[in-house]
């Protein structure tokens, strides 16, 4: 069973099912800088325990949260045994596919030209400079992608 809560982060404590060994400051910015604008998009899954909840998935989220100073955190509380626990903290990892270059140059043109973000604006949200934001767009202008 699933239910959706908003939950005090303090009772929130990391698992042993985190599948990243190292997360770097930089992505932690990134991730603190989107969350900080648009808000935790995706719920964290936990699971409850006596005195609190352990994480399952969202680690670095769960961070970024942190480091925002956020008081509480929206969570898919899931009462999973230790074996479903494991496979749903390999699965958030495992079977994600990141963008490829291509399709992210594409969703920065979609916000750009629908007139929602400036070139600046995309950086900032994206945690990267201009010249990284105009460069990705470029890449939508490559001539075999526009035969």
């Amino acid at each position: 069973m699933s239910e959706i809560q908003e939950i005090p982060i303090e009772k929130i404590k990391v698992g042993e099912h985190e599948q990243r060994l190292d997360i770097s400051d930089e992505s932690l910015d990134g991730i603190a800088a989107s969350i900080g604008r648009i808000g935790l998009v995706y719920a964290l899954i936990v699971h409850p325990v006596d005195d609190g909840y352990i994480l399952v998935e969202g680690h670095r989220r769960l961070a970024a949260c942190r480091r925002l100073g956020f008081k509480t955190v929206r969570c898919d509380v899931r009462d999973s045994g230790q074996n479903e626990a494991a496979e749903i903290a390999f699965a958030g990892n495992f079977f994600r596919e990141d963008l490829s270059s291509v399709e992210l140059a594409s969703a920065i043109i979609d916000c750009y030209k629908a007139g929602r973000m400036t070139v600046a604006e995309l950086a900032a949200g994206f945690h990267r400079s201009e010249h990284w934001v105009k460069s990705m767009m470029a890449i939508c202008d490559w001539p075999y992608l526009n035969p």
